[in-house]
């Protein structure tokens, strides 16, 4: 049998190339189921956003963090203007922290890590005080930064996510948990089902981790914005997303969203705290 050498050196070729486009294709995103109806907005690697439409309704917007292919989340806060040392649930800070637009903390995220990807408003904060405090606790870079203030509400429906250079948890939170873990960065909120006007259509900031790899740990954060939603909707769509654990933070007029510069969920509402995805 004689062998075209010509049109097998072309279909190898064909194959090269079909293998390297699949390559870059998986490199594009994180590896993660995609629900229905949601598709990719933007991509850089280890993390995705992605976004879903609703006829006359608001869109959902899901990030993507792969943290073990070198996603990282960033928790960032205003200046500290009163330290309040001492005065904290736990005996540590309750400090008083000055609120920015998020448009300012996309400027700091971007002045310290060029390659900010997006980012969203953060923990629940005491809107009656300026400056203000925070009702949960914050760890960034291994430092506390506020044990909270809230002693009394919510105290079966607090939860705090650890944030690890790999990985990251969401645990209940507590004293023994939050000084008691190795994470350099923790932020807290609420349970899905947490006292905030679970069942009306308002903003939502959620977030979620997953162990979408199967590597006994979770590597994967998943932060859900939106305009509208209700509690248990938001959890829904993280969870279809892979998440295994989810955890709300604020919403309402806090929920902001920008990403590559652009805002997409906007407010005017200043925050003190922010999460940026890098």
């Amino acid at each position: 049998m004689r062998v075209n050498w010509f049109l097998l050196a072309a279909m190898v070729c064909t194959i090269l190339m079909l293998a390297a486009v699949t390559s870059l294709v998986k490199a594009g995103s994180p590896d993660v189921a995609v629900p229905p109806g949601f598709y990719l907005v933007d991509s850089a690697g280890s993390v995705a956003l992605y976004r879903k439409d609703y006829p006359g309704g608001s869109p959902d917007f899901v990030q993507v963090v792969d943290l073990y292919q070198g996603g990282q989340v960033r928790l960032m806060h205003g200046g500290i203007t009163e330290q309040r040392v001492g005065e904290g649930i736990f005996g540590g800070p309750d400090p008083r922290i000055n609120t920015r637009t998020l448009e300012h903390f996309w400027e700091s995220a971007y002045a310290q890590y060029s390659d900010t990807f997006c980012i969203t408003n953060g923990q629940f904060f005491l809107m009656a005080e300026s400056p203000t405090r925070l009702p949960f606790s914050l760890k960034v870079d291994g430092q506390i930064i506020s044990d909270g203030y809230e002693k009394v509400d919510h105290q079966d429906e607090r939860l705090m996510l650890e944030i690890w250079p790999n990985a990251a948890d969401i645990r209940a939170f507590s004293r023994e948990t939050l000084y008691g873990s190795s994470a350099p960065d923790i932020l807290s909120g609420l349970t899905e089902g947490g006292r905030k006007s679970p069942a009306k259509y308002v903003p939502r900031t959620f977030l979620g981790v997953g162990d979408v790899d199967q590597k006994g740990t979770y590597q994967k954060i998943f932060i859900y914005s939106t305009r509208s939603a209700r509690q248990s909707d938001a959890a829904g769509v993280l969870r279809d997303f892979g998440a295994e654990k989810v955890m709300m933070l604020d919403g309402g007029g806090s929920t902001q969203l920008i990403c590559d510069g652009k805002s997409i969920i906007q407010s005017d509402r200043k925050i003190p705290q922010a999460v940026a995805v890098v």
